[in-house]
């Protein structure tokens, strides 16, 4: 709700948060859109009932993730906006172009696909050079940004197939890189989720506390 209160009065159109768990609460403290971060699956029965009554209240402002073949899946709960999640070096969620691909071929759907979307680990991943992000300075583009250079690239060629939003959401991505990455891209609506500098950025916010039930030599 703090997030929420803070992002409202900054004019923010949008707030991520982690769990559909968690959204019936950001979605009553935040007047935009909403969107979740934990991909949609209709195998977490727990999360699945959670979906439904989230969508059926909030459809129009939940923005669902899909990082498997789950698009049919999220129609029948209730979506109605969702971004489709690429693979990273985070090995966590997500699908790779083929997949992307098969996935909109295999499935008839009416959902509104608003782009591509991308969690980048926080240490930096390794990634090929790219000449051509090499700028009049000599800096030479991050891993986060050769990242997110390759997956865009290959997002066009999905989104021009199949007509879809040049759009990517993007995580862990700083903001000197923000503006090669802009430079590269042009043409691309480009989304940075902060959260983790907000939650992370300052250690001398955080206060540790615990309560020792037990001591054994």
């Amino acid at each position: 709700p703090v997030l929420c209160r803070e992002a409202q009065q900054l004019g923010v159109s949008t707030v991520a948060v982690g769990t559909v768990h968690e959204a019936h609460t950001a979605l009553a403290a935040f007047a935009g859109d909403v969107l979740v971060l934990e991909p949609f699956t209709p195998i977490d029965t727990a999360a699945l009932g959670v979906w439904r009554d989230v969508l059926a209240h909030h459809g129009q402002r939940t923005i669902v993730t899909i990082a498997g073949n789950h698009l049919h899946d999220a129609q029948s709960a209730g979506a109605q906006r969702v971004r489709l999640e690429g693979a990273t070096p985070m090995r966590r969620f997500g699908m790779t172009l083929a997949q992307m691909d098969a996935a909109l071929r295999g499935t008839s759907h009416a959902l509104t696909i608003e782009g591509l979307s991308l969690h980048l680990p926080i240490a930096e991943p390794e990634a090929p050079a790219i000449p051509s992000l090499e700028v009049a300075d000599g800096h030479v583009a991050s891993g986060w940004v050769r990242q997110c250079a390759t997956w865009l690239a290959q997002w066009r060629a999905v989104a021009s197939e199949h007509g879809l939003p040049l759009a990517v959401s993007v995580s862990h991505v700083a903001t000197d890189d923000l503006g090669m990455l802009a430079r590269l891209v042009p043409d691309s609506a480009i989304e940075v989720r902060i959260g983790t500098r907000l939650w992370l950025g300052c250690p001398r916010a955080l206060r540790a506390t615990g309560t020792v039930l037990a001591v054994h030599p």
